[in-house]
């Protein structure tokens, strides 16, 4: 059965990464290379503002710590420095997270900024400076602040305007990437975490690391190497449940209501998501490259060599991928999957918004539409 998705929209993209949040707006950011974090209407996709989060850094450090080496530190030329500093430190990524309570916090390099809306306004502010550098943040079903640092795993409390650390967990030396290529340059660790049911959680341990080629007469560009792995933990005490074996590759992957998918490269590995045990017999289509859950339920896939410009929907049922549909459109995913084999997917991200519009980011520009999944 094929069905036509319907384009709603198409505007400037900005930034790689973005989050839905419960106010009608959306913002978006990018994982690691700025500060800046941008808010748009969520509806209309209207600009509404920016907002600066290394000058917000700078004036923390210019009144608290007084260690930066400038000359007159009322003057421009002093933040334009400290900007320099910061944007050059790309290795950290910025991890934000949308509160219960409708507050937004962010962690980036090694402080913690909160943001707050009122009618029209945006306060943020940096409201806690810790040791070590964040490279994770979520909030547990108790309302407590998870933190990932690369020493220790932190509970933190909201009281009296102040986070205090209640708990700290130490972080396992087999849950981050050990270096394979130590002799390269700018090895960075990253952690990614999502909470699942029954107080467990996932976390997605991923590195790059950069080789140069410009000594001697060699000159390129960059090669970025990536590994990454999974790891199931119980959040009671932050004991590993299980974990996946290393990849010498960038994973990515979904979760769905019984199920959670992982794909590297060419690989499809399903996981059980209340026992954590690996399903050995059931593998994805190979002729499809997985882009994409919806709804806990679906799983969108475009195909590697042929008919570009359809998506396949799948369902897992009885641990096999069933197909559900096709989907089609004509003036824009042709846009979007060069006819060659060797440019296979053409996008950046997918994400799925809580009204079921679909946003597709690639190149310059972000497409919004539906898919008819439930028809």
């Amino acid at each position: 059965m094929k069905r036509t998705a319907q384009l709603l929209y198409r505007y400037d993209r900005i930034g790689d990464s973005l989050l839905e949040l419960k106010d009608e707006k959306i913002l978006f950011y990018y994982f690691s290379e700025k500060y800046n974090i941008y808010f748009y209407n969520l509806k209309t996709f209207q600009y509404l503002t920016e907002l600066y989060i290394d000058k917000l850094i700078y004036e923390f450090e210019k009144n608290n710590i007084h260690k930066f080496e400038y000359e007159n530190k009322d003057n421009f030329v002093s933040y334009k420095c400290v900007r320099g500093k910061y944007q050059n430190e790309v290795k950290n990524k910025n991890c934000i997270k949308e509160l219960n309570n409708g507050l937004i916090l962010i962690g980036r390099n090694n402080y913690l900024i909160e943001i707050n809306f009122h009618d029209k306004t945006y306060e943020y502010k940096l409201i806690k400076k810790l040791e070590k550098t964040i490279l994770d943040i979520n909030e547990l079903p108790n309302e407590k602040i998870l933190v990932f640092t690369n020493i220790y795993v932190l509970i933190l409390k909201k009281e009296n305007e102040e986070y205090k650390i209640l708990n700290e967990y130490p972080v396992q030396s087999f849950w981050k990437i050990k270096s394979p290529k130590a002799y390269y340059r700018d090895f960075n660790q990253y952690f990614s975490s999502e909470l699942l049911p029954n107080n467990k959680l996932l976390l997605y341990s991923h590195s790059i690391e950069i080789e140069y080629h410009d000594t001697g007469c060699i000159r390129g560009p960059p090669t970025k190497f990536f590994n990454s792995k999974f790891i199931f933990i119980d959040t009671n005490d932050f004991t590993e449940i299980n974990s996946t074996k290393k990849f010498d590759e960038e994973a990515k992957h979904l979760i769905l209501e019984n199920y959670i998918v992982i794909q590297v490269k060419d690989k499809t590995f399903i996981y059980d998501i209340n026992s954590f045990n690996l399903i050995k017999d059931i593998e994805f289509p190979d002729k499809f490259n997985i882009i994409h859950g919806f709804e806990k339920k679906y799983i969108i896939g475009n195909y590697k060599y042929e008919n570009y410009g359809t998506f396949s929907v799948f369902k897992v049922e009885n641990n096999k991928f069933v197909e559900h549909c096709k989907i089609e459109e004509d003036s824009i995913f042709p846009l979007l999957f060069q006819k060659n084999p060797f440019k296979i997917i053409f996008y950046n991200f997918l994400f799925t918004l809580r009204d079921k519009r679909i946003i597709l980011c690639s190149n310059f520009y972000m497409y919004i539409f539906r898919l008819p999944l439930d028809k």
